[in-house]
């Protein structure tokens, strides 16, 4: 079993594995890169060569090893989506097990929620979904403090109401 979408709690992890008899593998990844780590013996251990991952502090400046800062990303797997210091907003202190470089604590981003008209969560995904039957080639969806939404959809060469 796979899990890919947000945090998996070692609990969670445990109790899955027992449930269904079978090892659950936490992968952090991207949509724009694909899986960038796996975790491992307690840490999440890099999988792609061609992925360049740094860790930088808030003004952007590279943290020494064991330091813990945002998880920054060069290059991927997808050769039309070439990443140039790519800051994901997910935080981790990069560290070396021998030669090979390793993620410790690492804290992915929370979720982006959306607020229902009665006060329920909606997912971004249950969003994408509803909208993928549309062809839309790019769009924006913006909730407001008050709950307004605002929508852009891309039209030629830029963005309209």
């Amino acid at each position: 079993m796979i899990s890919t979408a947000t945090t998996l709690l070692p609990g969670l992890r445990r109790q899955l594995e027992s449930h269904f008899g079978c090892p659950v593998l936490d992968v952090y990844s991207m949509n724009g890169t694909g899986p960038i780590a796996v975790l491992y013996d307690g840490v999440h251990v890099l999988l792609q060569h061609r992925l360049y991952v740094e860790i930088l502090d808030p003004d952007g400046e590279p943290c020494p090893p064991g330091v813990r800062g945002e998880i920054t990303l060069t290059g991927s797997l997808n050769f039309f989506l070439p990443l140039l210091r790519y800051r994901t907003n997910d935080f981790a202190r990069l560290e070396f097990q021998g030669n090979q470089p390793v993620l410790v604590d690492l804290e992915g981003r929370p979720p982006t929620i959306y607020r229902g008209t009665r006060g329920q969560m909606i997912n971004t995904l249950d969003v994408t979904g509803v909208l993928s039957q549309f062809a839309l080639p790019q769009f924006t969806l913006h909730q407001s403090a008050d709950g307004s939404l605002h929508w852009l959809v891309r039209r030629g060469s830029g963005f309209g109401d």
